[in-house]
């Protein structure tokens, strides 16, 4: 017989974890909506030099039977008070806005997010110096003091990006520090540093990976307020002269955008934060009925196996007194179990309830004042 050439495959699991992610956001169809919405006006604004009808700074073979128009055929939401054509504008001004945005947003969760995790992870002087800053900055009105500030200044988009991303950072800093705090805590960034491994090692490694999953939800809802106050900025006539915003024309687009980042921001929590899906209410959670079918077919299909496993443990009703010269102590009161090969038992109980003397006496270890009472039915512990 001749000799056989077998393929080997290794089992590579392919889905990616993209793939995971949108499984996971896609059971939120609010969340498909808001993205959507984003997508939307994004394009929009992408291609607005393809999509715009008219050229919104250009004023040629403008008169002035052109302003005020009411919409047409050719002005799809008619003319302003200078009959240029409003959806060119609304197209060309999304651009703007968005680009206010996300710079802004960009500015202030990195300025936040680095408050937030030196104040949590180093504590002390360093974390009551911040975070009074935080406080006095965060009591301060952030819209006043931008319209001051830009009014005092050049009107220009990179100093409206510069002001309000530099006064939009006090609500990340909070959060990310309780954060922070939450995460330093936790045991393996003592190991971590029980091992040697330095601030910045358990910065990078360790609480970052776990601060980051709530930066990215909290940019979200940080850019939908910088557009809003750049759109504010623009309404009162301190917005960049040569570039159209969306704060010159109706509101339409800035509650779409708003309400697609909020849908999408709350899509993004439900994913990198489960602990939002943990209740037993949330939409999707199995069912205290369903719950208890699957134990008790899960208890039938035990039984079975325990029936073949080789018995390494039984007590029966074992109870035990810790007796004084007073008085007598119940510690373990008429306990009964069964431990077979390949099977592991957990007890749980609040301080004081026994574990710690129950396991004492299966072991033997007793001490001189604790007493093992037989009851009717024999006890008997065998290893």
């Amino acid at each position: 017989m001749g000799p056989q050439l077998v393929e080997l495959k290794t089992s590579v699991s392919s889905s990616s974890p993209f793939l995971g992610f949108w499984k996971s956001f896609s059971k939120n169809r609010m969340a498909v909506v808001g993205l959507f919405m984003l997508a939307t006006i994004i394009g929009l604004a992408v291609f607005a030099s393809v999509l715009a009808p008219f050229d919104p700074k250009s004023s040629a073979n403008i008169s002035s039977s052109d302003i005020y128009n009411p919409p047409s055929a050719v002005h799809w939401l008619g003319t302003d008070d200078a009959g240029r054509d409003i959806l060119s504008s609304f197209l060309f001004g999304a651009r703007v806005s968005l680009i206010v945005g996300f710079f802004a947003a960009f500015i202030s969760v990195v300025i936040g997010g680095t408050i937030g995790v030196v104040a949590g992870f180093y504590g002390g002087r360093v974390e009551n110096l911040l975070m009074r800053f935080t406080d006095t900055m965060l009591v301060i009105p952030d819209l006043p003091l931008i319209v001051v500030i830009v009014a005092l200044t050049k009107p220009s988009l990179l100093n409206i990006i510069f002001v309000i991303g530099i006064f939009g950072w006090t609500t990340t800093a909070r959060i990310v520090r309780s954060q922070t705090l939450a995460v330093k805590s936790r045991k393996f960034v003592l190991r971590a540093r029980a091992i040697g491994a330095g601030n910045g090692h358990i910065i990078r490694k360790h609480i970052l990976p776990l601060v980051m999953p709530l930066l990215v939800v909290n940019a979200i809802l940080v850019i939908s307020l910088a557009i809003l106050n750049e759109s504010t900025l623009s309404f009162l006539g301190l917005g960049d002269p040569s570039a159209i915003s969306w704060g010159q024309m109706p509101g339409v687009g800035i509650v779409w955008v708003v309400l697609g980042l909020t849908l999408f921001g709350q899509g993004l929590e439900h994913v990198l934060n489960p602990r939002l899906e943990t209740h037993h209410l949330m939409p999707g959670r199995p069912s205290v009925q369903s719950d208890a079918a699957a134990e008790s077919a899960g208890t039938k299909r035990k039984s079975k196996r325990r029936q073949d496993a080789p018995l390494l443990l039984d007590v029966r009703n074992l109870s035990i007194n810790y007796v004084s010269d007073e008085s007598v102590a119940k510690a373990v009161h008429n306990v009964s179990l069964q431990l077979h090969q390949g099977e592991l038992i957990g007890l749980v109980g609040e301080s004081g309830c026994g574990k710690t003397t129950l396991m004492l006496a299966l072991m033997r270890l007793l001490p001189a004042a604790g007493r093992r009472h037989e009851c009717a039915e024999p006890c008997a512990d065998r290893w």
